[in-house]
């Protein structure tokens, strides 16, 4: 049985500005850095971002809602990398499947689409 689903998007580029994206109070901001700020959190600890980043959590419907308006907006071609993920967490058995509605939103994105499924356990 599936206990939670957690969609995140992640953008970046050289150009690009976090700052200047109005994002809605049901997104929540998990990381954000800006070109020459010092990265706090990864394999990149320590070091100045070369690039901005912005990662961001949020229901599948908010998530795709977003993607879709940073597409079809000025600031698409600052962006050189995004990528969703679908996180599920499930208990004893993880069936899972996406609508046909849901499959062309998110292919109507062009952006790579990656499912991790992890089984909860009493620690989690």
């Amino acid at each position: 049985m599936i206990q939670s689903i957690l969609c995140t998007y992640i953008l970046s580029g050289e150009r690009f500005s976090p700052d200047l994206l109005i994002i809605s109070d049901a997104i929540k901001i998990l990381e954000k850095y800006n070109v020459g700020d010092l990265i706090k959190f990864g394999i990149f600890k320590g070091s100045y971002a070369t690039e901005s980043s912005l990662m961001l959590e949020g229901t599948i419907d908010d998530i795709l809602i977003f993607a879709k308006k940073i597409k079809e907006s000025k600031f698409s071609n600052l962006i050189t990398n995004s990528n969703i993920y679908l996180t599920i967490c499930y208990e004893e058995q993880c069936n899972f499947e996406l609508s046909q509605e849901y499959l062309h939103k998110f292919a109507s994105l062009e952006i790579p689409l990656g499912i991790t499924c992890y089984e909860k356990n009493d620690n989690s």
